[in-house]
């Protein structure tokens, strides 16, 4: 990963370091392919989301009707709580259209509340970058065996 050195002036050095980013004299590029220069997508990112192999384990550790809460404060690690919270509350994840049976799968969660929490408004308040905070809750089923 290529490092940015930046030089500023005494008066370009950012007032608050918490907003660092924000404060800087020209705006960041996102980060791009070395040989191409093209922005990095979604799979490249993968090392950078490690939700997709850490949620199968938070559930394969959690006592029987024990709950577990996933705070994402990005679009994709959300996308990815979503999809694996659905996944995994549903017995059978065959095509719609098929009309029997043949995954075998059986639900190892229930979902808690409403799905979405998001924070309260004095909340965002208070901390402004909790706006893109979104939890959601489930709770492991009795009785049911991952192994």
């Amino acid at each position: 990963m290529t490092r940015y050195k930046y030089i500023l002036d005494e008066k370009d050095i950012p007032t608050h370091w918490y907003n660092i980013l924000a404060d800087l004299p020209t705006p960041l590029s996102p980060p791009g392919n070395p040989a191409t220069h093209e922005p990095v997508g979604p799979e490249a990112l993968t090392p950078i989301y490690p939700t997709t192999a850490g949620l199968p384990q938070a559930v394969a550790v959690l006592a029987s009707q024990g709950r577990m809460a996933v705070i994402s404060f990005h679009s994709l690690e959300d996308r990815i709580v979503k999809n694996f919270f659905r996944r995994e509350t549903r017995d059978c994840i065959c095509p719609p259209r098929q009309p029997v049976c043949t995954c075998g799968h059986r639900a190892t969660l229930r979902r808690v509340g409403e799905g979405l929490v998001r924070p309260e408004a004095e909340e965002i308040r208070s901390n402004p970058r909790a706006r893109s905070a979104r939890m959601r809750v489930a709770e492991r089923l009795s009785g049911t065996n991952l192994a």
